[in-house]
């Protein structure tokens, strides 16, 4: 499986507060299949939930849709409360995944996520993962 996005055409470079969170990028994952019992031993993707709000969509939006001319507007974001929704949003879904491969937060030797700088390095309490468990800088 392979992604890319390409986010700098429609950064504005003048605001701090996306340029430095988005730009372009790629991932690409090789998986196998391979039999196991399907217990938290196992290695491999044993749950994973993918969300998305539409309700939501003035908090991150870019200004002009693509036309013909094929220029578009900028990036732009609501700082406060997309930091409240991703927060309660990580919280959920997180849990929810627990849930759908019979784990629990115990189950869990650490926690990785990538962040801002500026944000808490430790898991939303909701998880109940101490902070020793948890790691906020993506490592």
């Amino acid at each position: 499986m392979i992604g890319a996005e390409t986010f700098s055409r429609i950064l504005d470079w003048s605001d701090r507060g996306t340029c430095v969170l988005f730009g372009d990028g790629a991932g690409a994952v090789v998986m196998k299949a391979e039999q196991g019992s399907g217990g938290p031993a196992d290695r491999g993707v044993l749950a994973n939930a993918l969300h998305s709000d539409g309700r939501q969509h003035d908090i991150l939006y870019v200004e002009r849709r693509p036309s013909s001319t094929k220029t578009t507007g900028f990036l732009r974001m609501e700082a406060r409360r997309s930091s409240s929704m991703r927060w309660s949003t990580w919280a959920a879904v997180v849990g929810e995944v627990l849930k759908m491969a019979n784990l629990t937060s115990a189950d869990i030797d650490w926690l990785s996520r990538t962040r801002p700088t500026s944000a808490s390095s430790t898991a939303p309490p909701q998880i109940g993962l101490p902070a020793e468990r948890n790691r906020g800088d993506g490592g």
